[in-house]
């Protein structure tokens, strides 16, 4: 369903830049293949001090879960990388 998954992407693009990262479109960017793009969201987030970053441990985000930068994010939010 990436017809569907690049939709919804670009509606979460199209918001303003004022507004707060959604970490869900880190979710969808890893799904789409798009690693280093989902890593630059969740910097954002992290920036942002994003509460729903407490959701990086779900499954959707087993596509990025073998990255090294993964674990360190997990390191600083002190959240199992599991």
């Amino acid at each position: 369903r990436t017809g569907e998954a690049r939709a919804i992407l670009k509606e979460l693009r199209a918001r303003p830049a004022s507004s707060p990262t959604v970490v869900s479109e880190a979710w969808l960017l890893g799904a789409l293949g798009e690693i280093d793009d989902a890593f630059d969201v969740l910097a954002r987030a992290e920036e942002e001090h994003q509460g729903l970053l407490c959701y990086t441990g779900l499954p959707g985000f087993d596509s990025l879960r073998s990255e090294p930068r993964f674990a360190a994010l997990m390191g600083r939010l002190e959240l199992s990388p599991a």
